[in-house]
This record gives C-alpha cells, sequence and structure tokens, in this order.
C-alpha cells in the first residue's frame, strides 16, 4: 500500500483541489494519505471537504517545520503497513498524475 504524507501550513485554498487531484489520479492505487497540519494558524484541515477515509489528518498545535512534518506523516502511516512513502506538497505545486508510476517503479525495486 501506498502511504502520502502531506505537510500542510497555510494551504487552505489549494487542499481540496490537492486531495481531489489525489482521488482521481489514485483510483487504482491502494493508498492512505495523513494530512499534517504543523501549527497552522488558519487551521487549513478544517477547509477539507471530503470525507474519504483514506484521507486522515494530524494536527500540531507548533510549526516544527516541513521535515518534522513529513516524518510524523511517515510514522504515522508506517503504523497501517504502507509499503511505500511518499513526500507530496498540499500546495498544489506537484502533480499526483505522476505518483501512479513512481509508486509502480518504488514496488518493482522492493520487490526485486
Amino acid at each position: 500500500m501506498l502511504g502520502i504524507a502531506i505537510p500542510a501550513y497555510k494551504v487552505s485554498k489549494n487542499i481540496n483541489d490537492t486531495i481531489n487531484a489525489l482521488l482521481i489520479n489514485l483510483e487504482d492505487i491502494e493508498f492512505l494519505a495523513v494530512i499534517i497540519e504543523d501549527g497552522c494558524p488558519e487551521n487549513s484541515s478544517s477547509y477539507i471537504e471530503s470525507t474519504d477515509k483514506r484521507i486522515h489528518i494530524i494536527k500540531s498545535n507548533c510549526n516544527y517545520g516541513v521535515g518534522d512534518a513529513t516524518m510524523k506523516g511517515f510514522s504515522y502511516l508506517m503504523k497501517f503497513n504502507c509499503t511505500s512513502l511518499l513526500k507530496f506538497d498540499a500546495d498544489g505545486q506537484h502533480n499526483s498524475k505522476h505518483i501512479p508510476d513512481i509508486y509502480c517503479l518504488s514496488e518493482n525495486l522492493r520487490n526485486n
């Protein structure tokens, strides 16, 4: 299963588009995504409209930075036996249509 860590800080305008694109582009992949809100003053996760059970949220009261948020996300995802982990930006600068190819490559390397 693919695990996707999505650090979120001041992304209220983009978070729904990012999640919707993931759901569309990963429709044939078993995945779990975790949004890690890192002490965001605008409470970006409150703007999430999706109720998909594959989208989880972790909140932190303090901003520890994108690296710490990513590691928190990876630790969380490993508890669900994800075999491949990916960090994905919540602000729309990454294109989720490339994730299936990256995941396929990762799984092929893992299995060889």
